[in-house]
């Protein structure tokens, strides 16, 4: 007896032999070592080459170092030097030359024989000088200048030979005194132009005169006058400049 496969036949067959080669496939891949590395190997790399696309070629961004503090800095800057003791304090060599220099400026205090020594911001005075106010006057001056911590005046008031000199000379010597005072006083502000102001003095009584530069130091020239000791009165006859 002969039997005919239909189509149908023919398709239920092919399909039986499929299932069982796929089933030995599963079979071999799960016994063999091999077979298994081999088939993901070749699944590993199948998965490569579908998700390798144009955007994961772009190379990624380089982070761009930042720049160090010293390169970071421009070619002409310099660093802020730090303050030094000789640029915040005045050394003992600067406070004997503004010493020195006012002494020089003064006729009356170059005929003095003084020592100054300086130590330390420190000062002292060693010699003779020719009159009390000349003593008072170098003392105040010192004192107020930048640096100096103390001041020891030792200076020594040379005795006066009233013999040799007649009351007319010692009464001119003290009015010029005066007016020499006053004058300083003013110096000492720092708030005039010292050339241009005139002092003169009688019997205690001062004379302002000449030019300032505003009605401001006019009454503050006055008040100053009448601060110094042995102004009795003043008469105030400044001028302010005209702009």
């Amino acid at each position: 007896m002969k039997l005919k496969l239909t189509r149908k036949g023919y398709l239920i067959i092919s399909v039986c032999v499929l299932v069982l080669v796929f089933c030995g496939a599963i079979y071999a891949y799960i016994s063999s070592q091999i077979v298994r590395d081999l088939v993901g190997k070749l699944i590993g790399q199948q998965s490569k080459a579908t998700n390798t696309t144009p955007s994961s070629l772009t190379p990624s961004p380089v982070p761009t170092p930042s720049p160090s503090p010293i390169a970071s800095s421009s070619p002409n800057s310099s660093p802020t030097p730090s303050p030094s003791t000789s640029s915040t304090n005045t050394t003992d060599v600067e406070i004997k030359s503004n010493i020195l220099q006012a002494i020089i400026k003064n006729p009356e205090w170059r005929e003095n024989e003084m020592e100054i020594l300086v130590n330390n911001g420190a000062v002292t005075l060693k010699g003779v000088i020719n009159d009390q106010n000349q003593h008072t006057a170098i003392e105040v001056f010192i004192r107020s200048l930048s640096g100096v911590k103390n001041l020891t005046n030792s200076l020594e008031v040379k005795p006066i030979n009233l013999s040799t000199i007649s009351p007319v000379s010692t009464k001119e010597n003290s009015d010029d005194l005066l007016a020499k005072e006053v004058e300083f006083a003013c110096y000492k502000t720092d708030a005039f132009e010292i050339k241009t102001m005139k002092f003169s003095a009688k019997d205690g009584h001062v004379t302002l005169s000449g030019k300032v530069r505003s009605r401001a130091e006019k009454l503050l020239a006055e008040r100053v006058a009448k601060e110094t000791l042995g102004v009795k009165s003043i008469i105030n006859d400044l001028e302010v400049k005209q702009n």
